[in-house]
């Protein structure tokens, strides 16, 4: 009897001590992207203080968000954006960049969540984004194309950048 006790208690504590984290939340829902940083400061803007942050310096991206449906799909809206370094009129070595905002295009794919990794997958290629609280966020080493004025040639320098997304 004291066996069966001891073997029934036992049966209860595992039960009630599942190994399910409730702390690691769920990556389901909207979030916006609320930072866009790039590894290398620019002056996109002309206001003479070159900043990482994207958003600050082009004004675009302000309604880009990723949303994860419970159903596994993702659907992912980025604007895009044409930058030009232009030089400036009645000058001969002073450039200034001219940016345009495009509206944002959707990209849908599948999405999965293993504790606080969340892996996108958009046309077979898969991105994987960490997960902490109401912050999803992901570092690419190139991700944006940009025009930088190098000893009065134009070159293209492609620069990292780092994408957060706040949950809505």
């Amino acid at each position: 009897m004291k066996k069966l006790l001891l073997l029934l208690a036992s049966t209860i504590f595992l039960f009630s001590c599942n190994s399910d984290d409730d702390s690691t939340p769920s990556a389901e829902g909207t979030w916006k992207l609320t930072t866009f940083t790039i590894n290398e400061a620019a002056d996109i803007n002309n206001d003479g203080n070159a900043t990482t942050n994207f958003i600050t310096e082009t004004g675009c991206y302000n309604n880009s968000n990723l949303i994860l449906s419970s159903n596994s799909v993702a659907n992912f809206r980025l604007e895009e954006l044409d930058i030009q370094l232009d030089l400036v009129a009645g000058t001969t070595d002073q450039y200034e960049y001219t940016v345009d905002c495009l509206p944002a295009e959707d990209y849908l794919g599948t999405w999965t969540q293993n504790n606080n990794s969340v892996a996108i997958i958009i046309d077979g290629e898969t991105e994987n984004f960490s997960l902490n609280g109401n912050v999803l966020s992901k570092s690419f080493p190139e991700f944006v194309e940009i025009q930088v004025n190098v000893n009065g040639v134009i070159e293209y320098r492609t620069v990292g950048a780092t994408l957060v997304f706040t949950k809505q």
